[in-house]
């Protein structure tokens, strides 16, 4: 590559300035030479230009990371020949910076050591970014249930709250992959239990059927009837939805789940596990008082839509409901 001077008119050519190379990063390289005021650079067959103009440096950009390069310039003069050429001055770019998705390869293998080590070279490396499937270091640790990588990254004061594209916080993944340990050690570290994407961590933690998970959730007074901005459901309503888990259910209870609770159609969680044929959870949610004869916006009952849809285990325990 090819850099160089242009002197003033009807001035003598001066001997090329020598090069100073700094700042050189995995794709380019700060260049800079003593200013002899008018500047060009001339074109090479075999060499490419790296800048022309008047400044006494140039940033060159778009090299290759670990790659050799050698700079030079030259002074022209207009009708005259340019002057001779530097000394080359080379470089070699540096390798690229670690990025999150580095980090992430790691974390998915809870390898703490190469985490740590990645850590520890990398200083200025952003943990609170989240890599394109969406997950931060932290989350990705809650996710694939890395132990030992969390208790790393903890260590460098992450964000606990954060949250992904889609509002997930690294609790919530933790809760709704059913990874008790990382999901304790999170709430003990002052992770929040509100919501974030218009859920709580105990909408997810109702889909892994974790009992622990939940009553640990409880114990942190996380709200048992917070509702889901996007689906209107708490979390007992989205039990009745996904799993229907009669014991995650009774947890919920216990703690003042809301029975009679509706969404935007006025179907109650008894509704919904009766269209789920879940008869287990009916007859949990019978036995805490749910009414079987509650009517939807459409006046049908849970009652009536185990008729309508032959649910004749469900129908039996309606009719045993006195």
């Amino acid at each position: 590559m090819l850099g160089g001077t242009r002197a003033q008119s009807g001035a003598e050519l001066p001997t090329p300035p020598s090069l100073d190379i700094t700042e050189v990063t995995h794709h380019s390289c700060q260049i800079n030479w003593k200013a002899l005021g008018d500047k060009n650079i001339k074109k090479d067959e075999t060499i490419e230009n790296v800048y022309a103009g008047f400044h006494n440096e140039t940033l060159a950009t778009d090299l290759e990371s670990t790659t050799g390069y050698h700079f030079r310039i030259k002074i022209e003069f207009d009708g005259k020949e340019g002057s001779k050429d530097s000394e080359w001055v080379k470089i070699c770019t540096t390798k690229p910076p670690i990025g999150v998705g580095d980090i992430n390869k790691a974390i998915k293998r809870d390898d703490a050591v190469k985490l740590r080590t990645i850590l520890t070279i990398e200083k200025n490396v952003n943990l609170d970014v989240v890599d394109e499937l969406g997950f931060s270091p932290l989350m990705a640790a809650a996710a694939y249930n890395a132990a030992e990588c969390l208790d790393c990254l903890l260590e460098y004061d992450p964000d606990l709250d954060l949250q992904n594209p889609s509002g997930k916080t690294a609790l919530m993944l933790a809760c709704q992959s059913g990874h008790e340990e990382i999901s304790i050690r999170l709430m003990d570290e002052g992770a929040g239990v509100e919501g974030g994407d218009g859920s709580t961590p105990l909408h997810w933690a109702v889909d892994s059927n974790s009992v622990s998970i939940v009553k640990r959730l409880i114990e942190y007074d996380c709200d048992v009837n917070a509702l889901d901005a996007n689906s209107k459901w708490t979390p007992i309503f989205r039990l009745a939805s996904v799993t229907g888990a009669p014991d995650v259910a009774k947890a919920l209870i216990d703690a003042g789940a809301d029975l009679s609770i509706t969404d935007d159609e006025g179907k109650t969680p008894l509704m919904q596990a009766t269209i789920n044929n879940n008869a287990k959870l009916v007859q949990v949610l019978l036995e805490n008082g749910a009414d079987p004869d509650f009517q939807n916006n459409l006046g049908r009952s849970a009652r009536d839509m185990a008729i309508a849809f032959d649910k004749n285990l469900v129908v039996a325990q309606f009719n045993a409901v006195k």
